[in-house]
């Protein structure tokens, strides 16, 4: 993923959307924001300290405003960030092992099915 790519997808994060999204507050169209992308941004942020500052200043901004009107007293804004960063690396986690998993389940089922079907035929011509 490259930097405009990760930068289209700083909003659709920060307001937690992980489907496709369209945000249109000021007229922009930021991009999509799927379970396979979440990974290759997580990745970039990883690696990319400038997409890194922009999440940061974006999540302040954004999400730091929303908090200090609910809330009363001190928010530990890189605290929330570092929360958020983790949880989705959890979850794109849980996706990558949940296909695995559906993978390794359909090729075992290929097999199985293959294989009653070759002791079947072989019952019926064998």
């Amino acid at each position: 993923m490259d930097c405009k790519e990760a930068q289209s997808l700083v909003m659709p994060y920060i307001l937690n959307v992980f489907d496709t999204v369209e945000y249109r507050g000021d007229g922009r169209t930021f991009g999509e924001l799927t379970d396979h992308s979440l990974a290759g941004f997580l990745d970039h942020l990883e690696h990319c300290p400038k997409c890194r500052d922009e999440l940061e200043i974006y999540y302040v901004v954004y999400v730091g405003l929303r908090q200090l009107e609910v809330e009363d007293g001190i928010v530990d804004m890189e605290g929330n960030l570092a929360a958020a960063l983790e949880s989705s690396r959890r979850w794109a986690h849980y996706v990558t092992v949940r296909k695995v998993a559906l993978y390794v389940a359909m090729t075992l089922f290929f097999y199985v099915t293959a294989l009653v079907a070759a002791l079947q035929l072989r019952m019926w011509f064998g």
